[in-house]
Formats: structure tokens, C-alpha cells, sequence
């Protein structure tokens, strides 16, 4: 389902239905196309209320040995608290893509008589172009300070143009919307369709810590705090708006020593929204950093309260505890924690500040850290899905795939996630450079290294200048990653039965372990 007009970033779909008598239980099957590496491709609202944001990334799902990426992952949802009272319902979904937002939805009730109903996407949907209310935009600033992944346009919110209420059955469509465009899914999408391995992410809302009036400020000024940094979204309740009053909003996460601070880090997250008249509450959809923002209203302020939604991915407070004697020690535990706590989206990966990109080094890291704290194993699980299928840049990060796949098979005693990705991890061991006369890797010839980020001669690395470290033809690290992932999956290939991998593998870890210590070990140290 989607807007006739493909041009634009933002659409908002509604379909009001009667909820029948004896529904005994409900469920959503929901996605959208998505652009990496933004979240909320769509958001679902039941009758006003937020329900859920999605779909995040794809995966190849890994049960049965299928790794075949899929790229139109969707979310199952129980929603049966919304529908177990007879009358009026309005299914909402507000979407976003840089060009042409669309998505699928299926609602199935199922009766007390054993009936079941399903409600999906179709042209009895009514559709509204999103951007004439969200009114996408480049962000203000420049260089590092516009450098985050996320900020490729900013809602640039006029409140003017919002159709009020448009989530509930209270509202009236005007002639601005009109039937949607729903089409047969493609046997592209059909194929890519899948069931998510993962829950749903968790939305929340946050109030501020602190909020206080900034003196100087053009009009009315404010310097607010939400007291530790949040993924999520402002929304900012008026109560008294004035027709075509601005309010300039900066969002960061850090403060300057200036007198008064100045929000500083926004990362481009810096924009005007613009007030209708009257009471009103603007909510942004896409997700930033944030945990200090500025806000200066043109001419005198409004009576306003200000407050925030968080994403993240589910977090079970009671699979892990820590206390010592020592405050100190205490605190580092908890901003550690807190950090795999908030910072997790759908998958791992290098800053949601700026690059939200999943790197297999944040495998070896954030996710080996939250296994520590949490039993859940689906996230790493979904996030090396998806990291194995879009390799990154450093050679050794691509050699670090078996160790990725090991540290699934410790979490869960299961061997799927290397029995799926078997030929994807055992060509990233680099094992295909092998030299005949050397018996060692050629590692000149693998890309870039991030040892040292050599070789790479646009590279000023201090170390390089003084002679400190030369980068040879045969470099120890690859050459050491290459064993021990040889070794690695040859074992998880003989856990999952596939014992003539799991020797082939053994053999080529043995060989190339021998040509190390032949051709690097000087009797007391490699060298």
C-alpha cells in the first residue's frame, strides 16, 4: 500500500472498522520497505495509541540451514487488549521513506465461533501526503555537525497543516485524502517476506529531568535535560499555540561551558517546527541521540510541556544483577550496562550517532558484553544475520565471521548460524590468498587492514612515520585470525553434523598453523 504521488518521504494511511462481538484474540503482521540505516519505516497506531515501530533490518533467517538474505522482514504483534471491546477502531500507519513510503499490514481476529477476520492493506485505505505536515528538509548544519547517518532530511513540523486527530474515529477525512494505492506484492517482496527473529522493539515515554528559562534568549528561551542520553523522538505539547510562532530546537548530548550552555554534539539534529493555533502536540517520527535540548520560541513563549519517546530493543531487567562495596565501581557498572541497555536497536552497531552501520567487531563487543547480562540471543543472532550478508571494509573485521558464528553457538548450544553462513564464513577466513610457496596468507592483496590502517597511503599514522610498524606481505594477524576461524568453524561444522567441512577445515587451520610457526616463531617468541 502506498501514495499515488512516489515523490514523497512521508505518508499517513487510516482505515476505521467495527470491532465484532467475541474476539477472543488478535494479531498484526506488519513491515515496510525501509531505508537503511533509518528505523521507523512505519509506525502503528490503534485508535490513537502507539503500538509499534519498525521494521529495522533484514536478515537471512538461520533455522535449517537457509542463509539467503531476506530483505522485507516483518513484525508479529498481539494485540488483543485493543480489541476486546465492541465499536469503532481506526488502524493507523504513519510511514516513512526518502522517496515513495509504503507498507503491509494484516490484522487477524479470531472469534469465539473459531471465525477468524483478517483486515489488510488495501485500497480501502485512505492515504494523506505526510510531508505537506512533516515538511522534510535538509538539516541545518554542516560538516561534523551535520555527520550522523540518520539526519539525511529533518521534519521540519508545521502544525498548521496536521490533520488533527487523524489517528481516532472522531475525525472527518477531507478531500486531502484520498483511496490508497495498493498493489499485489511482488514475487520479489513475496519472497522476501519473512517472520522476524526477533520481538518487537520497546517504545517508552520519558519525561525531562530538568527545565529551565535561558537568559538572552531571542523570545522565550529553554535549556532542558532528560538526564541520560535516549534513542528516540521529541514531542512537544502546547497547550496556547499561536498561528505561524516558531520554536528552534536544538538536540545534543553534550553541553559547552559557555555561560549560558549551549546544546553542543547535535549531530545536525537542529530544526524550527512550526504552531498552529490552540492546543497541539508535535512528536517527531524518526529517532536521534539526545539527551540535552534547547528550545527558543519566536516572540513571547507558549505554555508548553516537553517530552520524549524512546526505542529500544527489549531489555529484561532481571536477567542480571551487580552491587559492590565501591560507588565508583557501582557507577562504571551502571553507565556500561545502561549503554547496551539504550543503545540497542534491531542490531549492533558502530554509534546510532552517526554511522548506524553493524560492524562485526560491535559482534565480538557489544554483543558478546550483553550476553553477559542478558539471555536473549536473538539479537546478536539477527545482527550477525545481517552484518555476514553486508561485510564490512577491514580485512580482519571480515575474518572475524567464524568467531561471530562461535559466539552464537556458545550462547545457544546450536550451530545454525554457521551451518547457514558456512561458504560466506569459511571464504572470510581469507583462507583463498593462500601463497603455495610460503604456505601463508598474501594478506597485500585482501584489501585494507585495519591493523594500523595499512596499507593505505592516504594514511599520516604517527607509528608509520617513525618506523614503528611496516606493513608486510604476510601479516601475523590475518594470518593468526585465519587459523583460529578455520578452527572455530570446523568444530561448529562437526556439531552440526557436516563432517566433511568440518575435516577440510580442520586440515587447512592445522597447515597454515605449521607454515606460522615455520616461517614466524624464532624458538622464544613469532616474530
Amino acid at each position: 500500500m502506498s501514495l499515488a504521488n512516489t515523490s514523497t518521504s512521508f505518508a499517513y494511511f487510516r482505515k476505521e472498522i467495527q470491532v465484532p462481538q467475541g474476539v477472543v484474540s488478535a494479531a498484526a503482521f506488519v513491515t515496510a520497505r525501509n531505508d537503511d540505516p533509518l528505523l521507523a519505516g512505519y509506525k502503528l497506531f490503534l485508535n490513537g495509541a502507539t503500538v509499534d515501530v519498525g521494521p529495522g533490518r533484514g536478515e537471512a533467517p538461520v533455522w535449517g540451514g537457509d542463509g539467503i538474505f531476506r530483505s522485507l522482514p516483518y513484525t508479529t504483534l498481539e494485540v488483543s487488549s485493543y480489541f476486546d471491546t465492541q465499536g469503532a477502531m481506526v488502524l493507523a500507519l504513519e510511514t516513512m521513506k526518502g522517496k515513495g513510503p509504503s507498507v503491509m499490514l494484516e490484522v487477524r481476529l479470531t472469534l469465539d465461533s473459531g471465525k477468524v477476520i483478517t483486515i489488510g492493506t488495501d485500497a480501502t485505505w485512505l492515504a494523506f501526503n505526510g510531508d505537506v505536515h512533516r515538511k522534510p528538509g535538509k538539516p541545518e548544519g554542516k560538516g561534523h555537525d551535520a555527520n550522523s547517518a540518520g539526519t539525511g532530511f529533518i521534519e521540519y513540523i508545521d502544525a498548521r497543516n496536521e490533520p488533527i486527530d487523524w489517528m481516532l474515529s472522531s475525525f472527518r477525512a477531507t478531500s486531502a485524502w484520498r483511496p490508497a494505492v495498493a498493489t499485489e506484492p511482488s514475487t520479489a517482496d513475496a519472497y522476501n517476506l519473512h517472520s522476524k527473529m526477533e520481538p518487537p522493539l520497546q517504545l517508552t515515554s520519558i519525561p525531562v529531568t530538568t527545565i529551565r528559562p535561558v537568559s538572552g534568549a531571542a523570545g522565550g528561551g529553554f535549556l532542558a535535560d532528560f538526564g541520560k542520553e535516549f534513542q528516540g523522538g521529541l514531542r512537544l505539547h502546547v497547550q496556547d499555540g499561536t498561528a505561524g510562532q516558531t520554536v528552534h530546537i536544538a538536540c545534543g548530548e553534550a553541553l559547552s561551558k559557555d555561560k549560558p550552555p549551549q546544546v553542543t554534539s547535535t549531530w545536525g539534529w537542529e530544526f524550527d517546527w512550526t504552531l498552529r493555533s490552540g492546543e497541539q502536540l508535535l512528536e517527531q517520527h524518526k529517532y536521534m541521540e539526545c539527551r540535552f535540548v534547547s528550545l527558543v520560541f519566536s516572540g513571547a513563549h507558549s505554555n508548553f510541556t516537553l517530552s520524549a519517546w524512546k526505542v529500544n530493543y527489549p531489555y529484561d531487567s532481571t536477567d542480571s544483577h551487580f552491587e559492590s562495596s565501591n560507588a565508583t565501581l557501582d557507577a562504571v557498572y551502571e553507565i556500561s550496562r545502561y549503554t547496551l541497555e539504550a543503545a540497542s536497536l534491531d542490531t549492533y552497531t558502530d554509534s546510532n550517532t552517526r554511522e548506524r552501520r553493524p560492524y562485526e567487531a560491535d559482534g565480538i563487543i557489544a554483543a558478546t558484553a550483553r550476553l553477559l547480562i542478558q539471555r536473549d540471543y536473538l539479537w546478536p543472532r539477527h545482527s550477525h544475520a545481517w552484518v555476514i550478508n553486508d561485510p564490512t571494509w577491514p580485512v580482519e573485521w571480515k575474518q572475524l565471521s567464524s568467531f561471530i558464528g562461535w559466539q552464537d553457538y556458545v550462547a545457544t548450544g546450536q550451530p545454525d548460524l554457521a551451518l547457514a553462513f558456512r561458504e560466506q564464513m569459511h571464504a572470510r577466513t581469507m583462507i583463498g590468498f593462500l601463497d603455495p610457496a610460503s604456505g601463508l596468507l598474501n594478506t597485500d592483496k585482501m584489501g585494507r587492514h585495519i591493523v594500523d590502517w595499512m596499507p593505505d597511503g592516504r594514511e599520516t599514522d604517527e607509528t608509520v612515520q617513525r618506523g614503528e610498524f611496516t606493513a608486510s606481505n604476510h601479516t601475523s594477524v590475518s594470518n593468526a585470525f585465519c587459523v583460529h576461524g578455520l578452527d572455530l568453524l570446523s568444530q561448529m561444522m562437526a556439531a552440526g553434523g557436516a563432517h566433511e567441512n568440518a575435516t577440510t577445515f580442520a586440515a587447512e587451520s592445522k597447515s597454515l598453523g605449521a607454515a606460522m610457526v615455520n616461517s614466524m616463531w624464532n624458538g622464544t617468541a613469532f616474530c
